[in-house]
C-alpha cells in the first residue's frame, strides 16, 4: 500500500487453496455443511482433496466414520451391509436408525423394524412407513406417513362388512 509494505492474504471461498497460508481446503464457496467450512477448514465427517492454486478442493463425506454428514441418512461407524446402515450410509429396508446427528461425532444405532413393517421410522411396530406383505392393513394416523400394520382389520372393528 501507500507508504508501507503490501500484505497478501488468501481469500477463503475463491477456489484457490493456499496451503502455506493455512487453508486446509477451498471449494470455491463459503457454505457450511458441504465439507469445506466458511473459514476453509475441513468439516467433521468429510475428506477434501485436489485443492491447488488453480483448482478448488473436492470434498466428500466419509461413510463409516460415525459422523452423519452431507446426504448420509445414517452412519453407524462401519461400512458393513446387513446391520441397518449400509456400506453407503443408507438406511436398509426393514431397519430404523437414530441417534446420529449431522456434523456431530455421534454414531447412529440401528434396530430391525417390527415384523409387521416393510420399512419404519422406529422399531416399535407403531412407526411403520410401509407394511409387510403379511400385514396389509394400516392402522393409525397414516396422514403423517406412519402407523401400525395389521394382518386383519376386523378384530379392531374397522372396515367390517356392513351388510352382515
Amino acid at each position: 500500500g501507500v507508504g508501507g509494505i503490501d500484505t497478501c492474504s488468501p481469500v477463503c471461498g475463491d477456489g484457490r487453496q493456499i496451503f502455506w497460508a493455512g487453508e486446509a481446503c477451498d471449494d470455491n464457496g463459503t457454505d457450511i455443511g458441504d465439507g469445506c467450512s466458511s473459514n476453509c477448514t475441513v468439516e467433521l465427517g468429510y475428506s477434501c482433496v485436489g485443492g491447488s492454486l488453480t483448482a478448488p478442493s473436492i470434498c466428500n463425506t466419509i461413510c463409516g466414520d460415525g459422523v452423519r454428514a452431507g446426504t448420509e441418512a445414517c452412519d453407524d461407524g462401519n461400512q458393513v451391509d446387513g446391520d441397518g446402515c449400509s456400506a453407503s450410509c443408507a438406511i436398509e429396508d426393514g431397519w430404523a436408525c437414530s441417534g446420529g446427528a449431522h456434523g456431530i461425532q455421534h454414531t447412529d444405532q440401528c434396530e430391525p423394524c417390527d415384523d409387521s413393517c416393510e420399512t419404519c421410522v422406529d422399531s416399535s411396530g407403531l412407526g411403520c412407513s410401509a407394511c409387510a406383505a403379511a400385514f396389509p392393513f394400516r392402522d393409525g394416523d397414516w396422514m403423517v406417513g406412519v402407523g401400525a400394520c395389521r394382518q386383519s382389520c376386523t378384530p379392531f372393528g374397522k372396515f367390517a362388512n356392513a351388510s352382515g
